[in-house]
């Protein structure tokens, strides 16, 4: 983490966000400087860091992202990926990410922090107008990807809609 700082700073995230891609994917995501994904097509996949700081690491994507991602992970055709199969690798990849971007921010706080179970809800705006401490936008073969970390003054305030999915209720 960059010095003098409390929060993970972009690059740090983009280091994080392009490690996993490798690793899961064999290729990596690059940083592209603006993005835009409309609400009704997104997915968002969250988990919350609570402890000295309370927050969130945010990744929105779009269905075909998520096919895409299940299909090079998990090594099946895309026609074969189920819908479970994506939630799923959204919901890892983002735990993955969250995982590495708490651990950055319970060393700068001084204090450990938790991660939840990640969670993935329909729509791009799951935590309202939540203060982005960042806001990364990066792009997989074509597909458009967001990741947030956001501070959360109030957890109980977000307007996410759960996506029913039975690994992750």
């Amino acid at each position: 983490m960059s010095e003098n700082s409390v929060f993970p700073q972009s690059n740090d995230i983009a280091s994080i966000v392009g490690d996993v891609a490798e690793a899961y994917f064999g290729h990596e995501m690059s940083v592209v400087s603006t993005g835009a994904i409309r609400d009704n097509e997104a997915w968002t996949s969250y988990v919350e860091i609570r402890g000295k700081w309370t927050g969130a690491v945010v990744l929105c994507c779009r269905r075909e992202f998520a096919l895409q991602a299940s299909s090079e992970m998990l090594g099946k055709e895309i026609e074969d990926v189920t819908e479970e199969d994506a939630l799923s690798v959204i919901a890892e990849i983002t735990n993955v990410i969250g995982g590495n971007i708490k651990a950055l921010i319970s060393a700068s706080v001084g204090g450990t922090c938790a991660l939840s179970i990640p969670l993935v809800a329909r729509g791009m705006h799951a935590f309202g107008e939540a203060d982005d401490h960042a806001k990364l936008w990066f792009s997989s073969r074509g597909q458009l990807v967001c990741v947030r970390v956001i501070e959360l003054d109030d957890p109980a305030r977000t307007t996410a809609r759960p996506i029913p999915h039975p690994t992750l209720q």
